[in-house]
């Protein structure tokens, strides 16, 4: 009985999602500034990083759609370049912002323009 409330205890944490203000743990390129990413995205010379910076985004936009809380899928209009563009857009304007902040931006972006 002990190992299924642990396993059940499991379950329950690791399929949990972020509530608004709530904290979480920001890992790998997340961490990187919008500076950054501003200076990895140049069309004219696009940087190795910038492919790695991309597949995290798409991982975090995954993810988010993935442990979203009811309601239909958020993510389902985006696309890869419009989502690249739009944090490219972002980060211009907020340099100092790390890239899980644009991210979950874009995540709250995508949510509003939801038809209800």
């Amino acid at each position: 009985m002990r190992v299924l409330g642990l396993v059940l205890a499991a379950v329950v944490l690791c399929s949990s999602t972020p509530v608004q203000g709530q904290t979480y743990t920001n890992f790998g390129e997340g961490t990187a500034s919008c500076g950054e990413w501003t200076e990895h995205h140049h069309p004219q010379q696009l940087a190795p990083r910038t492919a790695i910076q991309n597949s995290w985004l798409h991982g975090f936009l995954t993810a988010a759609s993935l442990y979203r809380t009811g309601g239909p899928d958020f993510a389902t209009p985006a696309d890869s370049f419009g989502a690249i563009a739009w944090v490219s857009n972002y980060c211009r304007q907020n340099p100092l912002d790390n890239l899980a902040k644009a991210a979950n931006a874009l995540t709250n972006e995508l949510r509003r323009r939801i038809p209800n």
